[in-house]
């Protein structure tokens, strides 16, 4: 439970970094449960409106803020908003629930102002098949899939949104580091005037982490693959993902 609590708890800072909501922004907490993502923005002085299809979670979230909540039941595939009603919106872990994904982000992109933005922390690659998956749908019915990447950014430009990005190192890699004299390396190359060159420095620099360097161009060349791959990977299992609304 701890570990899972700790991931939730980055993937909240991660999400509410990519909004950077102000005082004064109204944010919407989709699929907010206990609401506790919606009690940590009002510790920081951010106007919520949590929405949950599950009465009791909405029960909880009312012992745990108090007076004057701010609790709508509603289903995130149609949600009961006018257009327009928020700055921003946040949505931890649950858009792999929908039955039909892409129609949810399409009320999302409805609910939102003009140049609104939402973030989006999802399981990816590999979830719908773990086993404390198959658990909750054999249990309770819970609909379990996995988010694709690729697919998911074309939904949400399908859905409206006009700038979908995807944040490229949302966790610490643990087998990927730096020693001291590797992170002086980096820092001498990214002082660097001579761009290329710096460049060709810090992959050396990675290399020798790896045990490969001086090995010539062509161990570069599979470093580069391989840190690509590595980063790849890791946003392909949980990607973090921000879309943002046009003005037009």
């Amino acid at each position: 439970m701890v570990g899972e609590s700790v991931s939730l708890i980055h993937d909240f800072a991660v999400a509410i970094g990519c909004l950077a909501p102000i005082p004064g922004e109204r944010v919407l907490d989709l699929a907010a449960g206990s609401c506790w993502v919606s009690e940590w923005l009002r510790r920081l002085n951010i106007d919520t409106v949590s929405v949950d299809i599950a009465l009791d979670m909405l029960r909880l979230g009312r012992d745990r803020m108090g007076a004057r909540p701010g609790l709508v039941a509603g289903d995130l595939e149609h949600l009961p908003f006018r257009h327009a009603s928020f700055d921003k919106a946040v949505c931890l872990n649950a858009v792999h629930h929908l039955p039909d994904m892409a129609k949810g982000l399409a009320e999302i992109h409805r609910v939102l102002k003009p140049g609104g933005r939402v973030a989006f922390s999802e399981p990816g690659r590999g979830h719908a098949d773990a086993g404390h998956s198959a658990r909750a749908t054999g249990d309770f019915g819970v609909t379990e899939q996995e988010i694709v990447v690729t697919e998911f950014m074309r939904w949400c430009s399908d859905a409206g949104f006009t700038d979908v990005r995807i944040k490229p190192v949302a966790y610490a890699i643990p087998w990927f580091d730096l020693d001291g004299d590797g992170w002086a390396a980096w820092g001498r190359a990214a002082r660097s005037k001579r761009p290329l060159k710096a460049l060709s420095k810090m992959w050396l620099a990675v290399l020798e982490i790896f045990g490969r360097g001086k090995s010539g161009p062509l161990a570069e060349d599979a470093m580069a693959r391989d840190l690509v791959r590595l980063l790849r990977n890791a946003m392909e299992d949980h990607p973090i993902i921000v879309a943002i609304k046009g003005t037009g």
